[in-house]
This record gives C-alpha cells, structure tokens and sequence, in this order.
C-alpha cells in the first residue's frame, strides 16, 4: 500500500507524513449503544497501518471509561497472523487499565479473531471477540 503512495526515485519523507499516509487508509469513530461506548473501525487494515491502527485504538480506549464494544465488522483485509504476533507483543498494552472490552467481527474472519484473541492472551492482555451483536451487548450489560 505505502509503495503506491510513495515515489521510489529516492524521495525522502518524513515519519510524520509517512503516518498520515498510513492513517487515511482507515477510519476510528465512537458512540454509544445502550451502556456501553462503541468505537467502530472502518477501512483497510493491513501490515503496514497495523501499528498506527492499534495505537490510535488503544489511545481512544484510554480516553473512555467503562465498557467498550470495538466493532471491525467493517474494516476490509486484516494484518497477516505474523503481523499480529509481532504487534502483540510490541504495544504497550499493560500499560492501559484492565477494562471490558467486547470486539464485535465479522464470523469469516473468526479463525483470525481467535488467533489475535490467544496472541493477546499470551501477554496478559484479554480481548472477547464476539460475531453477533446482540451477544456482545448482552456479555457488556453483563458486566463480565
């Protein structure tokens, strides 16, 4: 993606416009449903925005309170599964308070969800993906 954006004729570019590139392949806005703040994500998601993605989430996470459902349904292509491990591993997730977050995804990509949801785990860090929205509301009303 960032290649098509870029000239290849040696041109040099600055970090921050590279991130603004990156970051118009993609849309972050919140809301409300019921109780809980919703955060949808829509756009690409791909290896090279992964990062600025998950840290623009993670900065709007720490600016709400409460439960959260992070809807991706549509947000188009995924990171590859390396990308995810890596990305896991990278963010500096136990910073950011413990908090109930729901992500509501679209049921072809479960096999991804549940790879991000144990790679996550694995650092301490749990996420509850869910593929009907209805069961994601009902688990936040929950309190779980």
């Amino acid at each position: 993606m960032l290649s098509q954006l870029i000239p290849a004729h040696g041109v040099s570019v600055s970090p921050d416009v590279v991130r603004q590139v990156l970051a118009t392949a993609f849309a972050i806005d919140d809301g409300l449903l019921g109780d809980a703040v919703t955060i949808r994500v829509s756009g690409v998601s791909d290896d090279q925005n992964a990062m600025l993605m998950a840290e623009l989430l993670l900065d709007r996470l720490c600016r709400v309170s409460g439960r959260v459902l992070v809807d991706v349904r549509r947000l188009h292509g995924r990171p590859s599964l390396a990308s995810v491990y890596f990305l896991m591993r990278e963010l500096p997730l136990r910073q950011h308070p413990p908090r109930e977050v729901a992500i509501l995804e679209r049921e072809a990509l479960r096999a991804h969800a549940e790879f991000h949801r144990t790679t996550a785990a694995n650092t301490g860090v749990c996420f509850t993906y869910f593929f009907d929205v209805a069961a994601a509301c009902a688990w936040l009303a929950a309190g779980r």
